[in-house]
């Protein structure tokens, strides 16, 4: 197993890596459009390399702002 598939990340960080708020990742979730997530409890988290993963495939979208909001 790859350390990035056990690290886990915040709302508020994933939010820092792509460089938006976290209501707009919150969006982008609801919407489907985000990041694979998951609930552990009460917190929602994001695996690290997953995240990774989603930010090459949408690098384009997020360097010119055209990523939903």
């Amino acid at each position: 197993m790859k350390a990035d598939e056990t690290i886990f990340l915040t709302v508020a960080q994933v939010a820092a890596l792509v460089g938006r708020s976290e209501r707009t990742v919150m969006h982008w979730r609801s919407n489907g459009v985000g990041p694979p997530s998951q609930w552990h409890g009460r917190a929602l988290l994001y695996l690290r390399g997953e995240v990774a993963k989603w930010m090459k495939q949408h690098r384009e979208q997020l360097e010119k702002g055209k990523m939903p909001r």
